[in-house]
């Protein structure tokens, strides 16, 4: 019932946009375009930095955690840490990977709006 009402709202916004449309001497299906990429565009723009947010406090974690260690010379990080924070250590490798991965899906996405728009 709510997913009627909200496109029933976006009725009088089309009927309006559409008069202004015809009222003006822009051409409707070039304006119409450069909306939905700019809007397309800035979506994904705004999901990457949002995906590049959410990677800071993550990697301020793992820089905690590598501060925790105690290795010396070549030694390797998790040789330095306790179960416990080889643990946290791993996940928080995890999930930073998975947020790297998503910013490259993310990427391609903005790319390929580019792309289209090239055409």
């Amino acid at each position: 019932m709510s997913a009627n009402i909200k496109h029933m709202c976006k009725i009088p916004a089309y009927i309006i946009f559409c008069i202004a449309l015809l009222t003006s001497n822009v051409d409707a299906k070039e304006c119409s375009y450069r909306t939905i990429y700019s809007d397309e565009y800035m979506k994904s723009v705004d999901a990457t930095a949002e995906l590049a947010k959410a990677s800071i406090p993550i990697l301020e974690k793992l820089q905690a955690a590598n501060a925790k260690a105690k290795t010396t010379g070549d030694q390797p990080i998790m040789e330095g840490l306790s179960k416990e924070d080889i643990a946290k250590f791993t996940e928080l490798s995890a999930k930073l990977k998975r947020n790297q991965l998503a910013q490259y899906v993310q990427s391609r996405r903005t790319r390929d709006i580019s792309a289209i728009n090239d055409i």
